[in-house]
């Protein structure tokens, strides 16, 4: 398999660190993660895979790890309650996990520089470049590594007060809109996004957790009222709804 990752040291203070086994099924993940958007056909659907997902059952790890179904699914679910990965089922029988916050760790840098370390492990990012001498190249870098770091720092919200369940599906929202390619620039704009999708569940999280999975299963921008439809359609519903998470990516 052609190409790299980039791995923070920081990743020796993380859980994953203390099992080898696991350490080597996150890596794997990380590895089988598309590095750019393409066209992918699966089961006679074809779709577009973004950038940091992959098309994985857990039948497909459960033989390529040598491990039982519920082994895999127990090591999936720790890595979404940690808000590391999410999942989601395309056209009712397609498989993708996504990579949280991929497209922000995993950014290209200019070739010039021997080695760079910039990821995310459990919400901490570490960089670090290593050049062979002073150059030309390395000024040059600088500023896009800062500028890196700014839009990081900037991109932390605070989920924890929106209450246990809600702060997961807030977050698991976040990454969709991250894989493709839209953000949410301040927490004033997260905390309107939770307040709408309260009141579109009327309060209800499991409602709320269904009517974020319609909009990510059929590819949609914003999130809507919850109605009866199929998944995979990636058609945005009538106009004249009330729309949630296409309209606050741009207000700071």
């Amino acid at each position: 398999m052609a190409g790299w990752i980039k791995i923070s040291r920081d990743i020796v203070n993380h859980w994953l660190w203390q099992d080898a086994e696991r350490l080597k099924w996150w890596f794997d993940l990380l590895l089988m993660a598309a590095w750019e958007d393409r066209q992918t056909m699966h089961d006679a659907h074809l779709f577009t895979l973004r950038r940091g997902q992959m098309v994985a059952s857990v039948s497909y790890l459960s033989d390529r790890w040598g491990k039982s179904h519920p082994t895999i699914i127990r090591f999936l679910k720790m890595l979404e309650d940690e808000g590391m990965i999410y999942r989601q089922t395309l056209y009712r029988q397609t498989p993708i996990i996504t990579i949280c916050n991929y497209d922000k760790y995993q950014v290209a840098f200019d070739t010039q520089v021997d080695t760079l370390i910039y990821t995310q492990i459990d919400g901490q990012v570490d960089t670090q470049v290593y050049t062979n001498k002073e150059s030309k190249e390395d000024k040059e870098v600088k500023p896009l590594k800062e500028n890196q770091e700014k839009k990081t720092a900037k991109m932390q919200f605070e989920l924890a007060k929106y209450g246990e369940g809600w702060d997961a599906l807030i977050g698991q929202w976040l990454a969709y809109k991250s894989s493709r390619r839209q953000s949410y620039k301040s927490q004033a704009s997260v905390d309107i996004l939770f307040k709408k999708l309260q009141n579109l569940s009327s309060g209800d999280l499991e409602k709320a957790r269904m009517i974020v999975e319609q909009s990510i299963g059929n590819n949609w921008s914003g999130l809507f009222p919850l109605k009866d439809v199929g998944f995979g359609g990636g058609q945005n519903p009538m106009p004249g709804r009330e729309v949630i998470g296409q309209n606050f990516e741009n207000r700071d």
